[in-house]
């Protein structure tokens, strides 16, 4: 497992945590679904630019 991938499940489980708290002291249940949804969409997209940046390409300096 990649650094990122730890760093993904750890801030999913986060998310979740929040989550189930949210709807225990009575939030819309759809509404914190969507609200994790679009936080979890977002943590993906952060985390694949720091996997774009993080890759350095050929030693060669060749393109793909």
């Amino acid at each position: 497992m990649t650094a990122s991938d730890e760093l993904r499940e750890y801030l999913a489980s986060e998310l979740r945590e929040a989550t189930s708290a949210a709807i225990r002291a009575g939030a819309d249940p759809d509404a914190v679904t969507a609200d994790l949804a679009e936080r979890l969409r977002r943590v993906r997209l952060m985390l694949a630019g720091l996997e774009e940046t993080a890759d350095p390409g050929p030693a060669d300096g060749s393109t793909r």
